[in-house]
């Protein structure tokens, strides 16, 4: 394994301390009705997507 528990709880204590902003890594929100799109999205932009969340509560 590449990373260990340790890892993990470091990252978890930057984003709490807010030294790690997550939001500028979302590139884009979809619904799970348009988990399609999504895709279609991630292929069509790989270049710029960082991350890209299907909410599946919507």
């Amino acid at each position: 394994m590449m990373y260990r528990n340790k890892d993990y709880l470091k990252g978890i204590k930057l984003v709490d301390e807010g030294k790690v902003a997550l939001t500028p890594l979302i590139s884009k929100h979809f619904s799970f009705k348009e988990y399609l799109k999504a895709y279609q999205y991630i292929d069509e932009n790989k270049e710029t997507t960082m991350k890209v969340i299907i909410n599946v509560q919507e």
